[in-house]
């Protein structure tokens, strides 16, 4: 049978044409993934900048290390983990004065540190470092001499003139400085050079060490508690790695997501061409069935051509994805999600993978529909050849229903046990997934009473065009099915997931807005954030106490194992007067250094202990006081304000009650200035402060949704042209039973407009389902939040799904119905 379906496939390539196409851009769509993917994992260890002249380099250890014994939470009898624990850190742990010493005594050494140190006018990403440890970058005077006293700076050059005096925001508020010296740009940062004493002021914490010494001395004396880098490896101690770490992991996660999206719809738009390629052909496989061919013999032969046009088709498809790889790459680096630097070139084992995956995805979307054409008879199959009497069969109901129970299960559950998942785009994109993927295997269901509702007024018209449309239609259901399949993934997965990250937003805003107790709040004004000192200016000058939470990351075990926290240390008073929290126990008031407040999600009852280790990897059992209802925004602990060493705030709010409004705003936006800092109305606070789903998701999902967009599209048109010709033999009767070509274009279009609709449906359906779940998940959290549907979004796809659908089967018809009918009828036959 493989070399009947090899012939078969010379001579009626047209057949298998829309399957080899579809394949050729799942698999394009795929290895391009696979590729950029491949170059995040593989990117290539960078040349030190900041530390290019440095020997060796000391720098605290990246990840926090605990007994399994700690896992016991203060005391509790949950299980005690079995082991050592460990989990990385937002930022490396300072360097002890112990272990500085003992490095001290085997080398010559420098302290390094990096800090929030921002002129004025300057950028908002710039740091401060010590002076003494300019010897080891590329950085030179371009002017002046380096700083000599605690109050002397050098600037970048272009941003002031030696001599002249300049405020520089700092974790503990604006100083004035004047400048001893300007340095050259670098390509890596921009920084001001404060003296050693100043520096060490301003940040108590040694970030690193660069020691001079022998290497082998150096790391004898550091031992485990520290790591000694040196050649390449001195790029890890600079603050620019950490950040290029953390977008490369974020490029990993979105294209490992994406990967799987492109997997699915290349799945399932291939499986539903290969099923309607085979539901067209029926007729041939009736002919072998009644030459004498066995069920067996026809699978194999549907298979082997799976097998042929899957490899060919793979082949083209990574030829596109080579191509489309680093224009990829380039996407994602111009909107921010991935380095600068990155690249992602074309390399042997994801596109070999991606040939792997392509075979595959063809012979197992040929397997349903092989097993289909051959398990008829030979008269059953000719007389089903035109008619669709059983459309939904057995394994098609209880794959649909089963995964739609599935989506209905994760929903319920979400909704009812974990609500804080509906917030994760990139986990509660798959229970979107599986509602549009149930609903398409359910639609053959759909179809007829949908298409005997909608088109019933065409019945009643004069003419036969609204008559045949509505009768071709229902009798062909899987056709139907088929060629909408591609407008309910577009519409559906496109409505359901930006509409779901809306719906998100709205909730985070409308929880802000209820939470917010003050119309007075400061928000960074060109700043990456602002002094929690500005509270205390503020306290000073107007005697009324503001709040500065500062966020910070701890670290505690959570069902045995150990992981990061989101956390704010904050004045409890001063929060109490500015922000409604929802206490559902114990009282806040009683935070102070030796207590803390968690969400009710810890599971940890009022007047236990927890223990939590702090930023500097310091363990400290803390006692609760309090537990908070868990929101979207809401911190996992909260601390007291001693905690945020050297941190910044991202708000201040300030409290209204009592005195004159206008004159406390009058004289805080004085103070704030200073700071770096602007006052913001309640309105544009909760628009501009209130969170949101960060710039880099949403553009990779809006990547990730416009390839599925794209690809969708051209599957719309080759479905359409497949079936619109595969059914020349009908139009060229239509002709001859008095039908004019006009005629013939009015029914194609009515139908194709039926498809549409049903597509359209479907997409409701399942959008419908999903915005449900998760309304029901959001509501567990912040209460009713409005549901935000993207209709300028939904427009744009139906109007264009509308367009390819109709322009695919208009043009492959026109082209059809050239020449006599007579002619086109005997050449079907």
């Amino acid at each position: 049978m493989i070399g009947l379906a090899l012939a078969t496939l010379r001579a009626a390539w047209t057949s298998v044409l829309g399957a080899f196409v579809a394949l050729a851009l799942g698999v394009g769509m795929i290895s391009a993934i696979a590729l950029v993917l491949a170059g995040t994992l593989s990117a290539p260890q960078r040349e030190p900048q900041r530390f290019a002249a440095a020997p060796v380099v000391v720098r605290g250890p990246v990840e926090l290390t605990v007994p399994g014994d700690a896992a016991s939470n203060g005391g509790d009898d949950e299980e005690d983990g079995d082991g050592p624990q460990s989990v990385r850190r937002a930022d490396p742990a300072p360097l002890s004065a112990e272990l500085i010493a003992r490095v001290a005594a085997v080398s010559p050494v420098v302290e390094d540190r990096t800090f929030y140190a921002q002129l004025a006018d300057g950028p908002a990403d710039q740091v401060g470092h010590p002076w003494a440890t300019a010897a080891f970058t590329p950085y030179q005077l371009a002017a002046g001499r380096p700083p000599a006293a605690d109050g002397e700076v050098a600037v970048p050059e272009g941003a002031g003139t030696v001599g002249q005096r300049v405020r520089v925001l700092t974790a503990d508020g604006p100083r004035e400085y004047t400048v001893s010296g300007l340095t050259r740009p670098v390509a890596f940062e921009s920084a001001v050079f404060f003296t050693d004493a100043e520096a060490r002021q301003l940040s108590p914490a040694v970030d690193a060490l660069v020691a001079t010494g022998a290497p082998d001395a150096v790391e004898s004396a550091v031992g485990p508690e520290a790591e000694v880098l040196t050649g390449a490896e001195r790029w890890t101690a600079e603050p620019a790695a950490a950040e290029d770490r953390q977008r490369l992991l974020n490029t990993r996660t979105l294209l490992g997501v994406s990967g799987g999206i492109a997997a699915f719809v290349a799945i399932f738009v291939v499986a539903s061409t290969f099923a309607f390629v085979v539901a067209q052909r029926r007729g041939e496989f009736a002919l072998l069935r009644t030459v004498g061919a066995t069920p067996a013999q026809v699978r194999r032969m549907v298979l082997a051509e799976a097998g042929a046009v899957g490899l060919t088709g793979s082949l083209v498809g990574c030829l596109l994805g080579a191509l489309a790889g680093p224009a990829l790459a380039d996407r994602l680096i111009a909107d921010g999600i991935a380095p600068e630097w990155f690249s992602a070139a074309p390399t042997p084992a994801p596109l070999a993978l991606s040939v792997v995956v392509g075979l595959g995805v063809a012979l197992t979307a040929a397997w349903t529909a092989s097993r289909r054409a051959g398990r008829v008879a030979p008269v059953e199959a000719l007389r089903q050849a035109t008619v669709d009497d059983r459309p939904m069969t057995r394994g098609r109901w209880i794959w649909g229903l089963a995964l739609l129970g599935c989506a209905v299960g994760g929903m319920v559950f979400v909704a009812r046990v974990q609500p804080l998942i509906a917030t994760v785009p990139v986990i509660y994109l798959w229970i979107l997934i599986l509602t549009v993927t149930a609903v398409a295997l359910l639609a053959p269901a759909i179809v007829p009473p949908f298409t005997r509702l909608v088109t019933l007024p065409l019945a009643w018209l004069p003419g036969a065009t609204g008559l045949l449309a509505r009768e071709n239609t229902l009798a062909a259901v899987r056709r139907t099915a088929g060629t909408a399949a591609p407008v309910l993934l577009t519409v559906g997965l496109a409505v359901s997931l930006l509409g779901a990250l809306d719906t998100i937003d709205e909730a985070r805003t409308s929880e802000r807005e209820r939470q917010l107790a003050t119309d007075l709040v400061l928000l960074p004004d060109g700043t990456p954030g602002i002094s929690p000192v500005l509270a205390d200016r503020i306290a000073a000058a107007t005697g009324v106490e503001a709040a500065a939470p500062v966020p910070l990351t701890v670290y505690g075990f959570d069902s045995g194992s150990l992981r990061d926290y989101d956390a704010v240390a904050v004045d409890p008073a001063a929060l109490a007067r500015t922000v409604r929290l929802d206490v559902v126990d114990g009282s806040f008031g009683e935070l102070s250094d030796r207590t803390v407040v968690l969400t009710d999600d810890w599971e940890i009852p009022v007047g236990d202990s927890v223990d939590l280790w702090l930023p500097d990897g310091r363990r400290s059992t803390l006692r609760v006081v309090a537990l908070v209802a868990t929101g979207i925004g809401t911190p996992d602990a909260y601390l007291a304000a001693n905690h945020a060493v050297g941190g910044l705030a991202d708000e201040v709010l300030v409290p209204t009650e009592g005195g004159d409004p206008a004159q406390l705003r009058s004289r805080i936006t004085t103070i704030a200035a200073e700071f770096g800092a602007r006052l913001a109305d309640r309105s544009g606070y909760v628009g501009a402060g209130g969170g949101g789903t960060p710039q880099g998701s949403t553009a990779g999902i809006a990547v990730m949704l416009v390839v599925t967009a794209l690809y969708s599209a051209i599957a719309i048109v080759n479905t359409m042209i497949m079936a619109a010709a595969g059914r020349v033999r009908e139009f060229a009767v239509l002709r001859l039973t008095g039908a004019t070509p006009r005629q013939v274009l009015r029914v194609v279009a009515a139908e194709s407009l039926l498809v549409v609709g049903v597509g359209l449906v479907l997409a409701a359906a399942a959008t419908a389902v999903n915005l449900a779940g998760l309304f029901a998940a959001l509501s567990g959290l912040v209460g009713a939040t409005p549901v935000r549907v993207p209709w300028l979004l939904a427009g744009v796809l139906l109007g264009a799904s509308t367009l390819l659908v109709l322009l695919g089967a208009l043009v492959t018809v026109r082209n059809t119905l050239r020449g006599p009918a007579v002619q086109l009828v005997a050449a079907r036959e």
